[in-house]
């Protein structure tokens, strides 16, 4: 996968994360889609054994509406977004709940301030998806780094399984990203390929499915594995 796209600008979210806020969403998705993702990732959850204060990383975390569900779950929990816009909404909403959540602005495909094998668990509801071009393997990359052997990823993803004649607006063929006039703000894979890159980054595929919404919109969900040391 390589999206040959001229310009990524990850920094927009900043200004949507504003927009958002100005309507009155709780974050990034409404209310209804916002529970909608932690039905989704409790199914995910039960799948998977972590111990009762297991430390969590929330990738892609925004304001940090899953953050706080995986903390009332009595986890230890980490969550980073690369737009501060968000980070500030969501420490925001943790001074007010007197939450511990630990938020940062960190770009995931570079370098973040963690410890090698520092969690028994990281998720990412939604932020592979808008992670571009080369960038997916340092993002990869840093997940495996992160991960404790013998623990777990969650995501869910958007994805594209179509022929092209219904495709996304926005979507090129070509490179497989959306495009908004001239960046590229999303990648839709096929749930195949993305598989493959995330078992190129070493891990072992524990769970796959895709499902779709009533627009036919395609999403996968993975459960995936960092093998345990031998």
């Amino acid at each position: 996968m390589n999206c040959k796209i001229p310009i990524i600008d990850y920094l927009l979210h900043n200004k949507a994360y504003r927009m958002r806020k100005q309507k009155g969403f709780p974050g990034w998705d409404s209310k209804e889609d916002t529970e909608k993702s932690i039905r989704e990732m409790e199914e995910l959850f039960a799948m998977i054994s972590l111990p009762k204060q297991a430390t969590v990383l929330d990738l892609g975390c925004g304001a940090g509406n899953l953050s706080f569900w995986l903390e009332s779950k009595g986890y230890e929990v980490y969550a980073a977004d690369v737009a501060a816009e968000a980070i500030d909404w969501a420490r925001d909403e943790a001074n007010k709940r007197g939450s511990s959540v630990r938020f940062t602005v960190s770009d995931a495909s570079g370098t973040m301030p963690y410890a090698n094998e520092s969690f028994h668990l990281i998720m990412d509801n939604h932020a592979l998806h808008c992670i571009i071009g080369k960038d997916r393997a340092g993002y990869l990359q840093n997940i495996y780094k992160y991960l404790k052997p013998g623990t777990h990823y969650i995501v869910s993803t958007m994805s594209y399984e179509g022929d092209g004649n219904d495709a996304p607006p926005g979507f090129d063929p070509h490179s497989r990203c959306i495009v908004r006039g001239k960046v590229a703000t999303r990648y839709l894979g096929t749930a195949k390929s993305i598989l493959t890159e995330i078992a190129s980054a070493g891990f072992s595929i524990l769970h796959n499915r895709v499902e779709r919404d009533n627009e036919g919109n395609a999403e996968l969900f993975v459960i995936a594995q960092k093998p345990h040391i031998n």
